[in-house]
Formats: C-alpha cells, sequence, structure tokens
C-alpha cells in the first residue's frame, strides 16, 4: 500500500463567514477532511492527514508549517472563510507543489476573484451532501496522486520552474535519509517481487547486481562525483588504511572489457566484478548505457531508457545464469546527470520489468528492486506504481543496513 502524506490549510474551532454564519472547521476537519483521505484505502492508498494545529509546538511553528507545505504529496486548503493565513499558505504550496493541491469550501460560499478559476469542491455538513463532498475530495486526491498533471497556476504559467529544496548546488536536501523497502508481488508470478529500497545507496545490503547508469561511451565518473558511477566506482576500488584508492578496481575492469571501442550502442549493457562492494553482498555490477554525451552539452538520457532494464535482466538469465543471482538494483537510469523526467523514467522501467518477469515466468531472478534516494524520485516511483497493473502489495519495513 501506497502511503501520503496530506497537509490540511484551515481555519480552527468555529469561526464566521461573511454571511455572519458560525462554521465549525473542527467538524469539517475530522468528518468530512480526513474521511475522505481514509478512503482512498480501498485503492491502495494509505493517506495520513495533519492540520497545522496538531504539529508538534517545539521550535518555530512557522518553519514546520512551511515543510508540510513543501514535502506533503496532497495539500486541501479550506477558503471558505477568505482568511488570508490560508490565502498565504496557499500561495506558498502553488509556487513549491506542482500538484496535489485541492481546494475546498462551504456550499454558497463566494470566492474572491482571485481564485474564481479554480476548481473548488463544495462541502456541507448534512449527511447526505458531506458523503458526497468526500467521495468527490477523495477522487481527486487519487486522481492527482495518480496523473502527471499540474494543478498549480505558478507552475502551469512558468512551466520550466524547477524548486530545489535544500542544497541549490546538489539537491541535498532533497535526499532520503531512512532506508526503506517497499514490496509488490506479481499476480501473475506471487513469488516474484517488485521493490521500491529508499535512502543512501551505500546503505543497501542484500541485493546481488547493482545497475550502474554509465554514459554509451561507459566512462566512469570521478570518485567524487555526485552519482552512482562515482560511488560504485570508489567503493569497489581498493584502498589503504587511510582511504586512498590503491586499485581501480571496477573502472579497470570495465576499461578491459571495452578494449579499443570508443562507444557502444544505446542501452547496451556490460558486465564486470563488484570489487571491495563485494563485503556489501554485490556479486556483479552491470553497466548500463543509459545517457549520451555531447561536447559542451552534457548528458542526456537515451531514447528507450526501458532497453537497458531489459538487456540488463536478460543478460542475468542468460550470460550469467550460472552465478545463482537472485536480485537486481536499478537506480532511475537517466534521472541524475541526464536530467531525465523521473515521471517518465519511472513509468517505462517498471513496466519493463513487470513485462519481463511476466514473459518469463521460468526467470531466476527472484526480486527487482529500484532505488530512490531522492523524494523526487520516490514521488515519481508511486505514480508509476499506480498506474502499473497487475502487482499487490506486500510489505514495507525498514531496511536492514
Amino acid at each position: 500500500m501506497q502511503t501520503k502524506s496530506c497537509f490540511v490549510i484551515m481555519p480552527f474551532g468555529e469561526k464566521t463567514d461573511v454571511n455572519g454564519e458560525v462554521i465549525p472547521f473542527d467538524t469539517v476537519y475530522e468528518h468530512i477532511l480526513k474521511p475522505a483521505g481514509k478512503k482512498l484505502e480501498s485503492h491502495g492508498i494509505s493517506v495520513n492527514s495533519v492540520r497545522c494545529d496538531e504539529i508538534e509546538r517545539a521550535g518555530w511553528i512557522h518553519s514546520t508549517m512551511i515543510k508540510h507545505i513543501m514535502e506533503s504529496d496532497i495539500a486541501i486548503v479550506d477558503v471558505t472563510t477568505a482568511n488570508p493565513n490560508v490565502f498565504y499558505e496557499l500561495g506558498v504550496r502553488h509556487a513549491l507543489k506542482r500538484k496535489v493541491t485541492l481546494l475546498v469550501r462551504r456550499r454558497g460560499t463566494k470566492l474572491p476573484f482571485n481564485i474564481q478559476g479554480f476548481n473548488v469542491i463544495e462541502y456541507d455538513l448534512r449527511i447526505d451532501a458531506a458523503n458526497k463532498a468526500i467521495d468527490e475530495i477523495a477522487e481527486f486526491m487519487r486522481g492527482g496522486i495518480e496523473a502527471d498533471e499540474t494543478d498549480s497556476l505558478v507552475h502551469q504559467v512558468l512551466s520550466d520552474l524547477k524548486v530545489q529544496y535544500g542544497d541549490a548546488a546538489g539537491g541535498a536536501g532533497m535526499e532520503i535519509q531512512k532506508s526503506d523497502r517497499i514490496e509488490y508481488r506479481l499476480q501473475n508470478a506471487p513469488t516474484q517481487r517488485i521493490a521500491i529500497i529508499t535512502g543512501d545507496l551505500r546503505n543497501v545490503r542484500g541485493m546481488d547486481v547493482w545497475v550502474n547508469a554509465e554514459n554509451t561511451n561507459m566512462q566512469m565518473a570521478r570518485f567524487y562525483d555526485r552519482s552512482m558511477s562515482g560511488i560504485v566506482r570508489y567503493y569497489g576500488a581498493r584502498k589503504n588504511q587511510a582511504g586512498h584508492v590503491v586499485e581501480d578496481v571496477i573502472a579497470n575492469e570495465l576499461a578491459a572489457a571495452m578494449e579499443t571501442t570508443f562507444s557502444v550502442p544505446p542501452g547496451h549493457v556490460i558486465a564486470t566484478g563488484s570489487g571491495e562492494l563485494a563485503r556489501q553482498g554485490v556479486k556483479r555490477i552491470l553497466h548500463a548505457a543509459a545517457v549520451d554525451g555531447a561536447v559542451g552539452g552534457g548528458y542526456r538520457p537515451i531514447q528507450d531508457v526501458a532497453q537497458c532494464a531489459r538487456n540488463a535482466l536478460e543478460k542475468m538469465d542468460q550470460e550469467l545464469s550460472a552465478e545463482n543471482l537472485r536480485s537486481i538494483l536499478f537506480p532511475l537510469l537517466g534521472t541524475g546527470t541526464g536530467a531525465g523526467n523521473a515521471n517518465a523514467i519511472a513509468k517505462e522501467l517498471l513496466l519493463a520489468a513487470i513485462t519481463y518477469l511476466n514473459d518469463h515466468p521460468n526467470s531466476s531472478i527472484q526480486t527487482i528492486a529500484f532505488l530512490a534516494q531522492r523524494r523526487d524520485q520516490l514521488e515519481a516511483l508511486n505514480l508509476a506504481l499506480g498506474s502499473c497493473p497487475g502487482l499487490e502489495f506486500v510489505s514495507a519495513a525498514t531496511a536492514k543496513a
């Protein structure tokens, strides 16, 4: 089951609207907005709703509020009383997140001119009207989670706007610190798993094969580059007691495999040993040509990133079949230095993995996992999972480091 966070922006207690009518907002929250989130459990989505007054008040409350506005998968904004604080928080949300932001109001409330063009769901505390609002809010949330559509006017107008949270140079603030493992099983092959592993690649254990997103020239990144290639190269190298590389094990093996060849076709996969990464249980590294380079233009994802996944899985089942390899870890190929669209690539890779297992019922591969080191990657994978057929949620647990 997917878990989504929902931040509810609304007045507290009883407030009077512009018509002088008293509105019990706590009742609206408890009997309409929170039940709407609960309704999504039947669709495999668990929504954890929180309101500002429920946040731990230690420290500066406004700082915590802004983090919730930024980090929550869903925001529900009640504009009934035209409260200035509510509108301020709505503006912050629209600037920071391109989706999923839902506006609600009590039936009959007039909207200010500035937001008259927005889709706003009406509610009423009468039982029949309340149930209708619950259904509409739940459907809007589900649609927003599953569809890659923008509902922020800011991001609709400024379609190239990118919001970086934390270290502006490297996006460190977007990185996921906690190592979790979320598993799904295939309905047609219940012993096989599709998994998401979150957190730092260096903490991953128990995966037989790591797929390294490489360029078509198969030139590994420098040791201290912010890339999977750099991490694989450094941690696979043999080092002295001071931590300095004395033998560039994986890079040397990859270069030897290339011989005098300058490049490989897009999607091509070359297998090497894992060097010192064997200490983490890694038996093989599969280097996938996932990005093309251009002089002065950097890297971009290849046209068919899913071909990397298909070739890697075939290599495990065919060329490496004697090595008893049962699990494989993919990054979101092309979304690092290649700056590819995480939503599109996540869907391509997941569909390729599911299709491969369905088409190869005798495959020895038991688990195909995808790494989410950043929040945007996890969001993209969860979005893609919602549109992939034939999967059933199995479990979610903190991964063993």
